[in-house]
């Protein structure tokens, strides 16, 4: 009885420390930027090992698109960010810090009644005579002129559609007609497996990282401590069968 009764008073005198923390202004803040394609399945869990570690920090956390995240840690607009190297890669290492967490790769995303959803892998000359989705042009424009330059060996022999405003939009327009789209392989952990997600063959530079990024002039032991948690939950969704 006395333990819990210990207990109890140590877990009160912790919450009003927090409570007086937060409204003093000195409680240490963290805030997230993150993409929501990579983000599903691995945020929730490493979030939560984190702040079980870290209790004395307050998460913030902002949903970004994969051309924003760098912009809004120059800012000072958020902390870190859960992001892709595919097309920032020299900038990474020239002035961030860097966490990989798992590998990503261009890829060909069609619904599985495609006949191309059936193959192993595609070459830019099996994409001749089909139609594309691609982003709209203020969605995804850095990462949309490079990927659009693998199809410059077939340049007007596929049509664009140039009609995706975000994220959610790319699963409602692939389902709504005999499309491709070229995109990420990530994209299968929010899109699930109702679409085929085919690698290309032939293309270089491809192939890239989704990882955690951070101004090395700003990196704390809270930042590295949330890169901890992200990595831990990355190698055992790795590990862990998805139902």
């Amino acid at each position: 009885f006395i333990r819990d009764a210990v207990s109890i008073v140590e877990k009160c005198d912790a919450a009003i420390r927090r409570v007086s923390e937060v409204s003093a202004g000195t409680r240490e803040t963290l805030t997230l930027g993150y993409l929501a394609g990579p983000s599903k399945g691995l945020l929730p869990q490493a979030i939560a090992s984190f702040l079980k570690e870290r209790p004395d920090i307050t998460l913030n956390l902002v949903s970004l698109e994969v051309d924003e995240v760098l912009e809004a840690l120059d800012s000072g607009r958020i902390d870190v960010g859960l992001t892709s190297s595919f097309n920032n890669s020299a900038v990474l290492s020239e002035r961030y810090g860097w966490r990989p967490l798992f590998s990503d790769e261009v890829v060909l995303i069609t619904k599985k009644s495609h006949p191309l959803a059936e193959r192993d892998a595609v070459s830019v000359y099996d994409l001749v005579g089909e139609t594309f989705v691609c982003p709209a042009p203020q969605f995804m424009k850095r990462d949309h002129e490079k990927i659009s330059q693998i199809l410059d060996p077939i340049r007007g022999k596929v049509q664009l559609h140039r009609v995706m405003h975000d994220l959610e939009s790319i699963p409602l327009v692939l389902a709504s007609g005999d499309y491709v789209q070229l995109g990420f392989k990530h994209f299968e952990r929010k899109f699930g497996p109702r679409f085929a997600y085919v690698p290309l063959t032939g293309c270089s530079n491809m192939r890239s990282h989704i990882g955690l990024a951070w101004r090395k002039e700003r990196e704390s032991q809270a930042i590295l401590s949330f890169a901890k948690a992200l990595a831990e939950a990355s190698d055992q969704g790795r590990t862990t069968p998805r139902a």
